[in-house]
């Protein structure tokens, strides 16, 4: 029951009706009512592990169980943490995050406003996690931020929380 915590429970997702196209590609929709933070104290507030990491390699796309039989598609990507603000993890260990949606056995599982991990790029990530079910965004457009060369951090679109090194320093030294 612990990982319905956020998937069903706060982010309330509907999927839409299987839709044909020309190509015989299938799609569902997923649409979400996914929680919003007012400020940054309180997105890491929410966050139980808060990192910076690369992603390792390629995302795998998969069907979860999210409980009572129910099962979901999710991109699920590894990455290796760089850094440690908040939570229980190590510099070096993989930590999997899955977003919802992705392409599997033909069929092509949307899910709106989710801007999927990139291979290669590194990330400061604010993440729920779960015992038995990889790690997820607390949600797609203000938990995931992009790490630019010079170490500074870029929001989403649509995200008006803005991040530095001084933020982040001073919440973990509140925790």
């Amino acid at each position: 029951m612990n990982r319905l915590r956020g998937v069903v429970a706060a982010i309330g997702l509907v999927a839409v009706a299987l839709v044909g196209t020309a190509c015989g590609l299938r799609s569902v929709d997923y649409h979400g009512d996914w929680p919003s933070y007012d400020s940054l104290d309180v997105l890491y507030d929410r966050a139980d592990l808060v990192v910076q990491g690369v992603l390792a390699g390629s995302s795998t796309v998969r069907k979860l169980d999210i409980g009572d039989g129910t099962t979901m598609v999710y991109t699920v990507a590894d990455v290796t943490v760089a850094v440690v603000f908040k939570g229980s993890a190590n510099t070096g260990q993989t930590v999997a995050v899955k977003q919802l949606g992705g392409r599997l056995d033909g069929v092509d599982y949307r899910a709106e406003a989710e801007s999927y991990l990139s291979p290669g790029q590194t990330y400061l990530l604010f993440l729920e996690t779960y015992e038995d079910s990889p790690a997820s965004l607390l949600n797609p457009w203000q938990a995931q931020y992009v790490v630019d060369g010079s170490g500074g951090f870029s929001s989403s679109p649509g995200n008006a929380i803005r991040v530095s090194r001084a933020d982040l320093t001073r919440l973990a030294g509140s925790a």
